[in-house]
């Protein structure tokens, strides 16, 4: 703690920051915390993809490949 402290006294000499508390989204990567861990999606990131390309109400298709792959 003390470590994240000092980084964060650092960079507001620096620049302005604020601690906005735990991250949620950052860099198209969604942080979804629960008692069983943390876990990360590109949900946001795809939809926005998908609405700028005017696809939001396209048609799902069948996955070409069969599931289990590894």
């Amino acid at each position: 703690m003390q470590g994240i402290s000092t980084l964060k006294t650092s960079l507001h000499t620096k620049s302005t920051i604020k601690d906005l508390g735990l991250a949620r989204y950052f860099w198209g990567i969604e942080l979804a915390r629960s008692t069983q861990g943390t876990f990360l999606n590109q949900r946001k990131y795809i939809l926005d993809i998908l609405q700028d390309a005017r696809m939001t109400g396209v048609k799902l298709a069948n996955f070409p490949l069969p599931k289990g792959l590894n």
